[in-house]
């Protein structure tokens, strides 16, 4: 899951540059603020169970506006898509935007997970791809 993680904050990041020579059109600002925003709750998503659970929480909440900001500007821009869409210059923001919606999902999970979990040192955790800091492994389930 960390590669996956790391894969997505590095395309919010890469993201956020492509809109750096749009920073001078009226409202495109926004966008660009976003994409760090998500690359800032990937990071933060990545950084292990140093948090506090209310940080986590904050971060959990972020992460969502930051989903629905991006599922709202597509849905606002989708009517303007036509035929030949990615041959325009609204390509690459729809694009980004779809991106950035459906990159929230697995940052979420793990947030989620994070505030779940149960606090456990660091040799009784599960090497599952989705599984919560601090929960049982398998093996101990079944003993």
């Amino acid at each position: 899951m960390r590669i996956v993680l790391i894969a997505i904050g590095g395309l919010y990041l890469a993201f956020a540059a492509l809109q750096v020579p749009q920073l001078a059109a009226v409202g495109k600002g926004w966008l660009m603020g976003t994409y760090l925003l998500g690359a800032g709750c990937t990071a933060a998503a990545l950084s292990g169970d140093g948090l506090p659970r209310p940080l986590v929480r904050l971060l959990a909440v972020i992460a969502m506006c930051v989903m629905f900001l991006h599922f709202f500007g597509f849905f606002k821009l989708a009517p303007l898509l036509h035929a030949d869409w990615w041959q325009k210059e609204r390509a690459l923001e729809s694009v980004g935007l779809l991106f950035g919606a459906f990159a929230m999902i697995p940052v979420l999970a793990c947030l989620s997970c994070r505030l779940k979990a149960l606090p456990k040192p660091q040799a009784d955790r599960s090497p599952a791809v989705f599984s919560a800091p601090g929960t049982p492994s398998v093996a101990k389930l079944v003993d």
